[in-house]
């Protein structure tokens, strides 16, 4: 995980800022994230992530973020965690060119509780607009293989940032 800027030699690569909606339940061991399973042909455990457009501000983008991939509207920016640089493949299956990703990572707090588990048609303009996100609740202690390795290195991060 390197939280620097790119180096000179990186600059030739494509770089994207992304924000991360970490919404947690629980409390020390039992912490639990909100996780979705993406849908074929990746069928990988995921977090609510997008892209910062021209001019969002970060800690509006992650609630518009988290409002079109997973329907929540109730729900508040507790603290910006911090944010780290990624590189991997670009687009929404990964099957681009190789980019540097800067993760904004967001704590949120809903309003309401959550059920424990639901599915939501994603909204907005992005490629996964229309695609269906099953949700669920995954023990933060335990990163499953299922995620792809940008989000187990998200669960670093965040082990980093909310020791037990």
């Amino acid at each position: 995980m390197n939280s620097e800027e790119p180096t000179l030699v990186n600059l030739l690569v494509r770089t994207v800022k992304k924000v991360v909606a970490c919404v947690i339940r629980g409390h020390a061991e039992s912490r639990q994230i909100l996780s979705f399973i993406h849908p074929p042909p990746l069928s990988d455990f995921q977090i609510p992530k997008g892209t910062l457009e021209e001019g969002e501000v970060a800690a509006k983008a992650v609630l518009r973020e988290l409002e079109e991939e997973s329907g929540i509207t109730d729900a508040l920016v507790d603290r910006h965690l911090g944010s780290f640089w990624i590189e991997c493949p670009g687009g929404p299956d990964g099957n681009m060119e190789m980019e540097k990703q800067l993760w904004e990572v967001f704590l949120i707090m809903t309003l309401q509780p959550l059920p424990n588990h639901w599915v939501h048609k994603v909204t907005g303009h992005g490629v996964d607009s229309g695609m269906s996100y099953s949700y669920f609740w995954h023990d933060l202690s335990r990163p499953s293989e299922r995620y792809h390795q940008k989000f187990r290195t998200l669960f670093n991060f965040l082990h980093e940032k909310m020791p037990l």
